[in-house]
């Protein structure tokens, strides 16, 4: 996608690591790469007084934008209407899943590092707030998580694997060159368990996890 996502966040267990297997029919070296956001050093860096708020909000990850249909909240051009116009990938013939309740600020179980599990592409509305105001608050804590400092890109060689840690980071394609075929396998794979909240009283039990 060419906007920022963590790999299926609109998921119950999201994908914990993706991998880009680049084929021998690439672009040239150096022209579409895929560009990664810090979001451990990110949430480093916010004030004292940002950091409270963020533990204790619950964020509403959903796939509509990126693959609904206009009447299920989807983009004009999102990845249904890419996929659609293509003969080799084909859209899947079951309905969305429900939306889920992650924490805006997870913990990654193996190091005990904290980040924030935010972005636009797949984050549609804060619990507790107007839609107006939880997108507005997402979209600027992805502005904050995409400065310069907190960016790289990769390069993908042909035959080159790529491996990252979507709780970690996020990421998007960048296209710049559309004048030869590409063509880039991706598989994800997840831990099975739940985005870990920082907070630990976030999710009390018998707290709603999704909502359709």
């Amino acid at each position: 996608g060419e906007d920022w996502h963590s790999d299926h966040s609109f998921q119950p267990w999201p994908a914990s690591f993706s991998f880009l297997r680049a084929t021998g029919t690439m672009t040239p070296v150096g022209t579409n790469n895929t560009q990664f956001a810090h979001c451990i050093e990110a949430w480093k860096d916010l004030s004292p007084t940002l950091k409270k708020i963020c533990l204790d909000l619950k964020v509403s990850h959903s796939a509509r934008k990126a693959y609904g249909t206009p009447d299920q909240g989807g983009h004009k051009k999102n990845s249904l209407v890419a996929m659609q116009g293509t003969d080799g990938m084909k859209p899947a013939d079951k309905p969305l899943l429900p939306d889920q309740f992650h924490p805006v600020v997870i913990n990654i179980p193996e190091t005990g590092e904290e980040a924030l599990f935010v972005s636009t592409t797949f984050t549609n509305g804060i619990v507790g707030m107007t839609d107006e105001e939880g997108n507005a608050f997402i979209k600027m804590l992805q502005n904050l998580m995409t400065q310069e400092q907190y960016l790289f890109e990769v390069s993908h060689e042909p035959h080159q694997v790529t491996m990252w840690d979507n709780r970690q980071l996020i990421h998007r394609g960048l296209v710049n060159d559309a004048s030869s075929r590409r063509i880039i396998q991706r598989v994800s794979v997840s831990t099975g368990s739940r985005p870990t909240a920082v907070n630990g009283e976030l999710f009390k039990e018998g707290d709603e996890k999704e909502r359709r």
